[in-house]
């Protein structure tokens, strides 16, 4: 610190700093006497603190206050005059005043204060005064605590920690942990975390046998004030003595056995363990002790005690007691029949058979047989004590999980029991709708949901709206496209099932034949138009074609034909271009489209009148409805167009291209116009076995047809004929 102070040799005031010892990181109260030995007054005191000391505050003087103008600074203080006088006359002493706190340094660490005094002709003098810091204060402790508490037990390759923390005002220097812990009288612990002037210390020790143990810290700081804690001590006690005691390998205190069974006794503890039998001592071994014997019938008392010598492990002359049972042999059992697994059937019965007997007949018998099924214990009848068979039936259980026990008790109160369980799981309703196919207008025909269990609620639904009684009276002359549902929720019994089929019903169409009548004229041909009703399904539709320009053909009807459009590019220009989507006819199918996993919507008929070498490309769009999708498990991505070639169906390039609400849109492209077929892949997982309901249906009703009465088989006859 540099002052740039005017000094006068004749000046010669006594300036004193009262205490000039200090405690390190104390707040002590320093008094500045100033005694003015000169001739003129002084006007101004100025104290400037040295580095690291911090101004506590009550700041105050002896000086009149009406005289002096109280410092508002921290470093320098400063007091000044109010008036011309001063604010120290000469020949007079006043004081100052201030609460300061001390650094944290080391005894002996000497600090400077500089107190300026300034007289009323406005010369200066400077005096340099040192103070003197001493540490008296010792470290401390706290958070003593080791991690196993005192009169803990033995425990083999067991770790102590033993920690502490300690604080100091300045900084500790070294830390000792003394003990008789594996005969470490003095360790120097380092920190473990913190730092030295508040940290945290950790001594480990594994090893360390039962006994008597003591331990103290000690904890030196950097000014050689020492503190320790308390002798204390550390006890650990030596481990509980258990034997552990095994019958044939099994830790029990009571243990059944069928005589001529080798008795194996094994037990183990530290020290010299002694066995026991019927309070007569039979063996002793030290720490491990094997006993073999054949026992007779009755029950046996067994002791065992340990007395140990190791300082780490307690005798342990009270022991164990455990008992040996020795029994005939008990019912034995074999040809046992039990379901395990069934689905559900009304009326069904289910058959328990088991077959219980005596090997010790009649030493020992065959006293009861119980059959226990759920909660429910059933006794059957004992005709033979040595040998016998047992049935126990049970009907018309619903769908479930069912526990089932036989057990088969003997004179000497002993039993043998078998268990098991039986799981009847939902059945899945055959659900079928009848007279659900393609037709062709005029139709009348009755649809029928069958195959509903008396104790569901089925329904029948025709695009999604509910029929009454399950069926329906399809009776038409136009054409339509029908979606049939027939479903139930099920019950604790059945499992929810649902059918959907769909058909097609065409409009009639018309057929023309050709007859030939004889004559006694020349041979002539007459042709007879036979008109069964006009075709409304037809669709057509005429254009220009100009060369390699692709030309756009929209098809009406195409909710019953599926094609919405037919795009051609010819090679050349084309007049009047007619393009004619329809139906074929039975007759024009040579081959029905039959393929694995597949299942086909419609067959249809894609004519032009240009020839096909004048056609370079065609593109055929179509639709195929989502519910026809969904009813018939169809992968939307597989969907295909077949083209009837030399009497085969290949399938061709198909792509999708769109969607909406009810239908996805479909392309495939190809160079000529044939028959062809919509057709669509089954996804992968799909439940064959449903396939095959309609056709146990159908073979049930051709049974039902040959054996029924006559009166039920013209019955018949009649639904068949709608």
């Amino acid at each position: 610190m540099l002052f740039s102070i005017l000094l006068s040799p004749a000046f010669a005031s006594i300036v004193e700093i009262s205490p000039s010892t200090l405690n390190s990181s104390w707040i002590v109260t320093l008094n500045i006497s100033v005694n003015n030995t000169e001739s003129i007054n002084i006007s101004k005191v100025s104290v400037y603190l040295p580095q690291d000391f911090k101004l506590i505050g009550e700041v105050d003087t002896s000086v009149n206050y009406s005289l002096v103008e109280n410092p508002n600074q921290p470093n320098p203080l400063i007091w000044s005059n109010r008036s011309v006088e001063g604010i120290i006359n000469s020949e007079e002493t006043q004081y100052f005043w201030f609460k300061v706190q001390a650094p944290s340094a080391p005894s002996g660490t000497n600090f400077t204060f500089a107190i300026n005094l300034t007289y009323l002709n406005a010369t200066e003098e400077l005096f340099e005064i040192n103070v003197t810091i001493i540490d008296v204060d010792t470290p401390v402790f706290f958070d003593l605590n080791f991690s196993k508490p005192n009169n803990t037990r033995y425990s083999p390759e067991a770790s102590y920690e033993f920690q502490i923390k300690w604080k100091d005002n300045v900084n500790v220097s070294r830390v000792i942990f003394s003990s008789n812990f594996n005969e470490s009288i003095n360790l120097t612990v380092p920190i473990f975390s913190g730092d030295e002037s508040e940290g945290v210390y950790i001594v480990n020790f594994t090893g360390l046998n039962a006994g008597t143990y003591w331990f103290m810290w000690y904890a030196e700081d950097v000014s050689g004030n020492w503190n320790n804690t308390s002798n204390i001590t550390y006890v650990i006690l030596p481990a509980a003595n258990v034997l552990t005691v095994y019958v044939n390998g099994i830790t029990s205190n009571y243990t059944i056995f069928e005589n001529g069974t080798d008795i194996n006794i094994t037990i183990m503890a530290k020290g010299t363990i002694c066995l026991f039998k019927n309070d007569s001592l039979i063996i002793c071994n030290k720490d491990r002790l094997e006993w073999k014997q054949v026992l007779d019938v009755g029950i046996h008392e067994f002791k065992a005690n340990v007395s140990s010598s190791d300082i780490n492990y307690e005798s342990n002359h009270t022991g164990e007691t455990f008992f040996v049972k020795i029994i005939y042999p008990k019912p034995r059992f074999k040809d046992l029949q039990a379901p395990s697994s069934a689905t559900y059937s009304p009326g069904a019965t289910y058959t328990f058979k088991i077959n219980f007997y005596s090997p010790a007949f009649p030493a020992n018998n065959i006293t009861n047989v119980s059959f226990i099924f759920g909660d429910q214990i059933h006794y059957l009848p004992v005709s033979n004590p040595q040998n016998e068979t047992y049935t126990f039936n049970l009907k018309d259980l619903a769908a479930g999980n069912y526990n089932w026990k036989f057990c088969a008790n003997d004179t000497q109160g002993e039993s043998n029991c078998t268990s098991g369980t039986l799981v009847i799981s939902q059945a899945t309703p055959k659900l079928d709708i009848l007279n659900v196919q393609d037709y062709i207008a005029p139709i009348n025909k009755t649809i029928i949901g069958v195959g509903c269990p008396p104790q569901l609620t089925c329904k029948l639904y025709l695009n999604d709206s509910e029929l009454p009684n399950n069926f329906y009276e399809l009776n038409t002359n136009e054409g339509g496209y029908y979606i049939f549902t027939f479903n139930t929720s099920g019950n604790a019994n059945y499992s929810a099932a649902s059918i959907t089929k769909s058909m097609t019903v065409y409009p009639p169409r018309e057929v023309t034949t050709t007859t030939t009548v004889p004559t006694t004229s020349p041979t002539a041909n007459v042709t007879t138009n036979q008109t069964q009703e006009t075709s409304t399904l037809l669709a057509s539709n005429v254009q220009d074609i100009r060369a390699n320009v692709p030309t756009v053909f929209r098809i009406e009807n195409a909710d019953l034909l599926k094609v919405t459009e037919v795009e051609i590019v010819a090679t050349e220009n084309i007049k009047n271009v007619e393009v004619n989507v329809d139906i074929p006819l039975p007759t024009e199918i040579p081959t029905n489209f039959v393929e694995k996993n597949k299942v086909f919507l419609a067959y249809i008929k894609i004519t032009t009148n240009i020839s096909s070498e004048k056609v370079s490309n065609v593109k055929i769009r179509f639709k195929v409805e989502k519910a026809w999708i969904n009813a018939n498990n169809i992968d939307p991505l597989k969907i295909f167009l077949y083209k009837l070639v030399n009497d085969s169906w290949v399938q061709l390039p198909t792509q999708k291209i769109g969607e909406d609400g009810n239908n996805f849109y479909y392309e495939s492209t190809l160079t000529s116009l044939s028959i062809f077929v919509i057709a669509g892949e089954i996804k992968t997982g799909f439940p064959w076995h449903l396939v095959l309901i309609p056709i146990v249906v159908i073979i049930i009703a051709v049974i039902a047809y040959l054996f029924w009465p006559v009166s039920a088989r013209n019955e018949y006859e009649k639904l068949k004929q709608k």
